[in-house]
């Protein structure tokens, strides 16, 4: 967690700056154990314009900042846009920072829960609050309660391989959302951050069924229509045979009165 928050508060110096600014962690955690990860830092584009300061100002900023520090010496700084609650925010988003899963202290461990092959995700907090209040306080001179106040927002987004339980944060299918912020300015009452998943993603079975429905529907569309060409094919051949009987009996009554005039 130390280097997790040594690498959010290089970026501080730009939201004294600026004001109300947004940090969202990203890691993806694969089924092997692998993690991807990736950092984005949004700002709302009316405040820098109140700041006097251009998008492409802001972009070159944060590019420098983050490439002159050791962890983000080989990252890669791409420019963002999002709508959030209607307001357009600008920012950045930066991968390839070259700190380890072990670095950041983050443990993934191999267990067994009910049964089934399970990935478990844990990052010790070691008193999150103070450790946040004396990293903000070296960069920023301000609290946590401070930083929050003044509306910044720092979010740790992590997806598992599967259906995710978490201790802590929101949880949405294989995500769990997890305010820093927020959980830093309450008293402690876990130590660690604890998620678990299954190893592979389940198959939804509502998806399965619908497959399987269509398929049945488009089955029984194709036998009608089939049914309906043949019926339809019998009718011709019936109407065919039934004028070629009537153009036979008018040829043979033909060929009768014919004998008989002769005759």
């Amino acid at each position: 967690m130390k280097k997790i928050l040594k690498v959010f508060t290089l970026l501080l110096t730009v939201f004294l700056l600026t004001g109300c600014m947004k940090m969202r962690m990203n890691f993806e955690v694969g089924s092997d154990k692998s993690v991807r990860s990736s950092m984005e830092l949004l700002i709302e584009e009316s405040a820098l314009q109140a700041s006097q300061m251009t998008k492409e100002d802001f972009v070159q900023q944060m590019e420098d900042e983050i490439l002159s520090s050791p962890e983000g010496q080989n990252a890669k700084v791409t420019a963002i846009d999002e709508m959030i609650d209607a307001s357009q925010w600008v920012g950045v988003r930066i991968e390839g920072l070259t700190s380890t899963v072990d670095e950041m202290g983050i443990n993934i461990q191999e267990e067994t829960i009910d049964g089934k092959d399970c990935l478990v995700l844990r990052l010790p907090l070691e008193n999150l609050s103070q450790q946040m209040n004396s990293e903000f306080s070296q960069t920023a001179g301000y609290s946590v309660d401070k930083m929050k106040a003044l509306g910044l927002e720092m979010v740790m987004n992590i997806k598992m391989p599967g259906d995710v339980q978490s201790n802590v944060g929101t949880v949405d299918g294989q995500n769990v959302t997890i305010d820093l912020l927020e959980l830093a300015s309450q008293p402690p009452q876990e130590n660690e951050i604890v998620i678990s998943s299954a190893k592979e993603a389940s198959m939804d079975m509502t998806y399965v069924f619908v497959g399987i429905g269509i398929l049945v529907v488009i089955g029984f569309i194709a036998l009608i229509l089939k049914n309906k060409k043949k019926t339809k094919q019998n009718m011709i051949e019936e109407h065919t045979d039934s004028k070629t009987q009537d153009n036979t009996s008018t040829e043979t009554i033909t060929q009768d009165h014919s004998d008989e005039n002769n005759g």
